[in-house]
């Protein structure tokens, strides 16, 4: 039988930033990529936070608004004043979570995934070959769109920034976080992190 499962996907958008013209780019890029690809995910079981600033604009926030009511999803968005407050807030959330399995995601405000990438990143987090009380799951392969240059490449990493997400299987390990490590660092944290218990 499958362990209850939490899945949370986290997004930071605007925190700190005073540019109106970058937020007015960078939210159309949001609305009409990351929301159509996490719309378009098979599996939906899985709840989207969105941190904003506390301090930004009401055109954003109501544009934010109706992008979520619009979706479908269950997303919600949460006021921060600072960017090093964001997981002191996470931490809070998964305080109050009860199931056994909790996944965190990041998703950034500029990525897109695949319709299978939620099921994907799932299933492997419930396989019973994975008994760590932390799991680490990544994508690979990806590719990388340069609109200045109007051209994609694509990427192999051992860790891709995109849907990186942490598996925290015990009561020791629920208060962490994918975004408690800096993506292009997670992998050797965890790995010391592993070592050193």
């Amino acid at each position: 039988m499958r362990n209850s499962l939490k899945h949370y996907i986290f997004t930071n958008f605007g925190i700190g930033i005073k540019d109106e013209l970058w937020l007015s780019y960078r939210l159309e890029i949001f609305i009409n990529t990351v929301f159509p690809t996490l719309q378009n995910q098979k599996n939906k079981n899985f709840e989207w936070i969105i941190f904003i600033d506390e301090a930004l604009a009401t055109i954003y926030k109501s544009r934010l608004v109706t992008a979520m009511s619009a979706s479908g999803l269950n997303v919600r968005t949460q006021a921060v004043s600072d960017y090093f407050l964001v997981n002191q807030e996470i931490e809070k959330i998964l305080k109050n979570t009860k199931e056994q399995v909790v996944l965190t995601s990041r998703i950034d405000d500029d990525d897109c995934i695949r319709e299978d990438v939620v099921e994907i990143i799932q299933n492997e987090a419930s396989s019973a070959e994975h008994t760590d009380d932390v799991l680490l799951i990544s994508l690979k392969n990806g590719i990388e769109l340069l609109p200045s240059d109007n051209c994609y490449r694509e990427v192999a990493l051992d860790t891709l920034a995109l849907a990186l997400t942490l598996v925290s299987k015990s009561q020791n390990t629920k208060h962490l976080s994918i975004t408690h490590y800096p993506h292009h660092e997670v992998v050797d944290t965890l790995k010391a992190q592993t070592a050193a218990s």
